[in-house]
């Protein structure tokens, strides 16, 4: 019997400081279409205030050629353990899975940073692939944010 339920997670190695990922993927989640503009070319703030629970975003995203929107929802904030959930609820992927949650956390390891993004989903059927085009989304992205983030410290210290 194949299970309609999952969990998929990666960890990729950040050298920007792990409060930048918590700002730009919340608070500033609208700056993302000027740093990664094919890949997301829309945030859009619906309801709330941008990073708060409870806030509801409309996000246009570029997965595997196809563009595709997205209403999601922020359901966790933990800010000393730098982690944030996104639900989401409505759109393009809702096709496939019925529920979907986004996790990510930054964690700190031998003077290393790491951002983990962690997947929890259900099909709507068996024929639905996991989740992997997402993961390499989130991989692109997080590189993007954190070579500028990079470049931008760079600047300053040289200023």
């Amino acid at each position: 019997m194949t299970t309609l339920s999952g969990m998929q997670e990666f960890v990729q190695e950040i050298r920007s400081p792990g409060n930048v990922f918590l700002e730009i993927f919340g608070c500033k989640k609208d700056y993302l279409p000027k740093l990664c503009p094919d890949k997301i070319p829309l945030v859009e703030l619906v309801e709330g205030n941008l990073g708060d629970v409870g806030c509801t975003i409309r996000v246009r995203y570029s997965l595997g050629g196809k563009e595709l929107i997205s209403r999601e929802t922020v359901e966790a904030v933990d800010k000393e353990n730098q982690s944030m959930t996104y639900n989401i609820f409505e759109g393009d992927l809702m096709k496939m899975y019925k529920t979907l949650k986004i996790t990510f956390q930054v964690t700190s390891k031998d003077e290393k940073n790491y951002l983990k993004w962690t997947y929890i989903y259900e099909k709507v059927n068996a024929d639905v692939p996991d989740p992997e085009a997402l993961k390499d989304l989130a991989s692109e992205i997080t590189s993007i944010v954190d070579a500028h983030y990079m470049e931008v410290g760079e600047l300053k210290n040289k200023n």
